[in-house]
This record gives C-alpha cells, sequence and structure tokens, in this order.
C-alpha cells in the first residue's frame, strides 16, 4: 500500500514538472513572438 502511495506521488510529481516545462516553454515562445513584433 505504502508503494503505491509513493508511486503515485512520484507520477504526480512528474507531471507537475511537465507541466511546469510546458508553461515555461509557452512564455519563451510568447516574449519570442513580442520580441518579433517589436523588429518590425
Amino acid at each position: 500500500m505504502i508503494e503505491r502511495t509513493n508511486g503515485y506521488k512520484h507520477r504526480r510529481q512528474k507531471c507537475q514538472e511537465a507541466i511546469d516545462l510546458l508553461e515555461e516553454y509557452l512564455t519563451f515562445k510568447e516574449e519570442q513572438k513580442s520580441n518579433n513584433h517589436t523588429d518590425e
């Protein structure tokens, strides 16, 4: 039972890391878009 809980916790942490990475990437893309817009 304890092992299952730890596995679930670990999986959730991995999901959270993936979400954080995705949000960082999206923010980066938005900044790139803004930078490109100011260049024109």
